[in-house]
């Protein structure tokens, strides 16, 4: 090779190895004392690259060109230092860094520890700034669009589609049924794969905690069962709060991060520092302090010098979880202009588990389009939080790829593309009548067990008629009884219908014949308007919800021959309605033949109640009032979301004296208040307060009498109805007042306990009081109990021990054990008590 061919290619590689070549800026950052300041920010001005000092205060910045820059030191406690380094060719740069304590932030900081993670102060200043970010505006309007989607499992899908196939298929069935057979498969294996929603609406917002949502498009393919964020007033994930009550998904409220006392619940640590547009983005770990059901795990991002939230990503302990495995939070934030930080995403992943089926769902919402601080006409924030329109029902595909501001995956694409085509073949009239008649064929399992029923979609109506077992009622007074029953449903599309039941059986032991008919009919389904009759003749208690045992007691039945007339609606926003009128016929049922199993346990004395037959007329009159009544409007009816306040009821019955021969007169006058409430994150509280007064008692039979019956020997009745240990029964023919109060602590205590919060047992407590004054008579009780919650099938259980002593004006009552077992309801949010 020629020398200079040798010369080029020595200074060609020179220069390309020189110009590879990068300097580093090294050092330490020290304090007045010449301690390392660990984990302080360092970063390049006006380049967003930087980094953080290690533990002891050593840091490292790389540079790839040459020339003069302006490094920025900063740490939580100190004043920020710029300084300007100069980069060459030839050699590495050491600066060692000597910072300056502020001392107006470090007199505000209120946890001082040695050595503790700088995390803890950041976690502070954001406290200190977050009520400014909480109302950084006072109004707001946003487009929100929010996907939801639950992904069923692989084995919970073969389950659906197998128990959707037809065993009992007739080889000479003709070509069509084949053909909806093989439909039928293809509907089954896509509708079994996910359950998706997708929603636009137009959020309007005022502080503090004002939310009306206009729904302008709606979308669903199969259940929103188990879907979770179907509207922004589900839950509200505002981390500035110092509570967050999310009542369809924790048992109590959770703790914020920057909650004004969170060092108390969490571990913070300093996990990350990186730049953002000149600014240093604090990635934050947030561990419980101990384990338990209101308190997040995860990480949250704060912004510097502005000590924003920009970013979290959180989760929820199992234990809390009202009907989900695991709950996860992600929520990003975008600066707007120089003091607004806006939400601009949320994203939610959930499981559940029925059996050993798991399901998977993702809830993602778009904020975007913001209008700050638009003004509201007066009253525009009332009661109502959401309105959906036919319209926004109506929408199609078009309609959806327009706005749609994130993209369905090509698996959603396919799943909605299958379910549309199939959803225009499923409401085809030949489609429907193929299924009518396959599902209207009776199999040996329907006539034996499950009953069968006769449905026609297209006129949405159905009648069922009781199976072979259902015939049959061993658990009434006077013996076993035999019968059919049938149901009759029809609903039109203005969303008003009617049931019909209908219900004759006979005695075995008395060959007597009784029966009944109801008739509901739903008219306006707005205001939860409602009519109906019942007539029957049948065997009924004196009274409710009395002891177990007393099922058996003789005296505590009587016969009745019954109609009654009803009707109810909501005459303005959470003020309610009824009357109802009674004709009674009431005899006693000493003519009848009894079985002997039970003599024993009443110590021969299960006698029936004597008394000369009579007749009865009777009107009732209540009203209910709930303050603040929230609810959403759909186009045909309204959705009650509930409200904060408690619940007021007044009711008034009236014997009528003469009326169709009634002989009975008096006037009964009864007022209560029930509220249920979350006591921060001590539980939750519930309590009603009743009172009555009899002002007329020209002739009040016993039958007529407020009745508090004793307490089951080890049965826990509901609370808000009963006394637990009450030794005697009484009927009252006076005035009464009633108070009833529990308080489920939902783990605040026993989480407190090491080794026994593993346990999963939760405490709760309660007292009740009754006064009549007509005997004298005070009962106290108070009761104090260990329960356990669970989930099966989608479905939340509680059971409970409790330890419940009392005392009365009458008999010293012996303290007792007693068991319970409840469910949790998810449509008004509460347990049974």
């Amino acid at each position: 090779m020629h020398k200079s061919h040798w010369l080029f290619w020595f200074l060609g590689m020179l220069f390309i190895s020189h110009s590879l070549q990068s300097q580093t800026l090294s050092g330490y950052v020290f304090d007045e004392t010449n301690n390392g300041i660990p984990y302080t920010n360092v970063y390049v001005k006006n380049t967003g690259t930087g980094t953080s000092a290690d533990a002891k205060g050593r840091y490292s910045l790389k540079f790839n060109d040459p020339g003069v820059y302006e490094i920025v030191f900063s740490a939580v406690g100190y004043l920020k230092q710029e300084v300007k380094i100069i980069v060459n060719e030839r050699e590495n740069v050491t600066k060692n860094i000597w910072m300056v304590t502020d001392e107006g932030v470090l007199n505000e900081i209120i946890v001082h520890s040695k050595r503790r993670d700088p995390a803890y102060e950041i976690i502070q200043q954001a406290i200190e700034k977050k009520q400014f970010w909480a109302q950084q505006y006072q109004s707001a309007t946003c487009d929100v669009y929010i996907k939801a989607k639950e992904v069923i499992s692989e084995k919970e899908r073969k389950k659906r589609e197998a128990a959707a196939e037809n065993p009992n298929k007739d080889e000479g069935d003709d070509v069509f049924e084949d053909d909806v057979k093989a439909k039928e498969n293809e509907i089954n294996k896509i509708a079994g794969s996910m359950n998706m929603v997708e929603i636009q609406m137009k959020r309007h917002y005022q502080f503090p905690n004002n939310v009306k949502e206009v729904r302008e498009g709606y979308k669903k393919y199969g259940s929103s069962y188990g879907l979770f964020y179907l509207n922004t007033t589900e839950a509200d994930f505002n981390f500035y709060d110092n509570l967050m009550s999310l009542d369809k998904l924790n048992e109590i409220p959770v703790v914020s991060p920057l909650h004004v006392t969170s060092v108390l619940t969490y571990k913070f640590k300093l996990e990350e520092t990186t730049a953002l547009n000149d600014k240093l983005v604090f990635k934050i770990a947030v561990t419980p302090r101990k384990k338990g059901n209101g308190s997040w795990s995860g990480y949250i991002w704060i912004l510097d010098d502005y000590f924003s939230i920009i970013k979290v990503d959180l989760s929820l302990d199992n234990e809390g979880l009202l009907i989900f495995n695991s709950f996860s939070i992600q929520q990003e934030y975008e600066q707007s202009g120089d003091s607004l930080f806006l939400l601009t995403a949320q994203e939610f992943d959930y499981t559940s588990k029925s059996g050993k089926n798991i399901f998977t769902g993702n809830t993602k919402v778009k904020y975007e389009n913001y209008i700050i601080n638009p003004s509201f006409e007066k009253r525009y924030f009332k009661n109502e939080v959401a309105i959906t329109t036919q319209e926004a029902y109506d929408r199609d595909s078009s309609y959806w790829d327009k706005i749609r501001p994130l993209p369905l995956s090509i698996e959603e694409q396919r799943y909605q593309r299958i379910k549309d085509s199939i959803i225009a073949y499923q409401n085809s009239d030949r489609y429907l009548d193929s299924i009518d008649s396959v599902f209207n064929k009776i199999t040996l399992m329907d006539a034996l067990w499950d009953g069968f029923a006769f449905t026609n979609r297209k006129l949405k109506k159905s009648v069922y008629f009781s199976s072979l077992a259902g015939l049959f009622d061993p658990f009434e007074i006077g013996g076993m009884r035999m019968g059919p029953s049938v149901y009759y449903f029809k609903k039109w599309k203005n969303e008003k219908y009617i049931t019909i039941n209908g219900k004759i059986h006979m005695g075995l032991r008395n060959e007597d014949i009784k029966g009944n008919i109801s008739i509901r009919y739903r008219y306006d389904p707005m205001h939860a308007g409602m009519v109906g009759i019942w007539a029957g003749k049948l065997f009924n208690t004196i009274t409710t919800n009395d002891a177990l045992s007393n099922l058996f007691l003789r005296s505590n039945w009587i016969e009745e021959d019954r109609i009654n007339l009803f009707t109810s609606r909501e005459l303005f926003n959470g003020f309610f309605a009824s009357t109802s009128l009674k004709f009674i016929n009431r005899y006693p049922i000493g003519g009848y033949q009894f079985g002997d199993i039970t003599d024993d346990w009443f110590d021969g004395q299960n006698i029936p109640l004597e008394f000369t037959a009579y007749k009865t007329s009777i009107i009732n009159v209540g009203i209910n009032y709930t303050p603040f009544q929230k609810y959403m409007t759909e186009p045909k009816r309204k959705v009650i979301l509930g409200s904060k306040w408690p619940t007021f009821y007044l009711f008034y019955e009236k014997g009528l004296p003469q009326l169709m021969g009634s002989e009975v007169d008096f006037d009964l006058v009864t007022a209560s208040i029930e509220h249920s409430f979350k006591v921060f994150t001590l539980g939750t509280s519930s309590y009603v307060v009743r009172a009555g007064q009899f002002i007329n008692t020209t002739d009040l039979r016993y039958v007529d009498n407020i009745i508090f019956p004793r307490g089951d020997r080890y049965f826990f009745a509901s609370l808000m109805e009963s006394m637990q240990i009450q030794d005697t029964t009484l009927a009252v023919s006076d005035r009464y007042l009633r108070i009833n109060y529990i308080h489920h602590f939902n783990g605040a205590l026993t989480n407190l306990v090491p080794l026994f919060n593993k346990t999963g047992l939760h405490a709760v407590i309660g007292t009740s009081y009754l006064f009549i004054p007509q005997y004298s008579y005070q009962y106290a009780e108070i009761f104090v109990g260990l329960e356990r919650s669970f989930k099966a099938q989608r479905a939340r259980y509680r059971i409970g021990l409790y330890f419940v002593e009392a005392t009365s004006t009458f008999d010293q009552i012996q303290p007792r054990l007693k068991l319970a077992f409840n469910r949790y309801n998810l449509r008004d949010n509460s347990w049974g008590f």
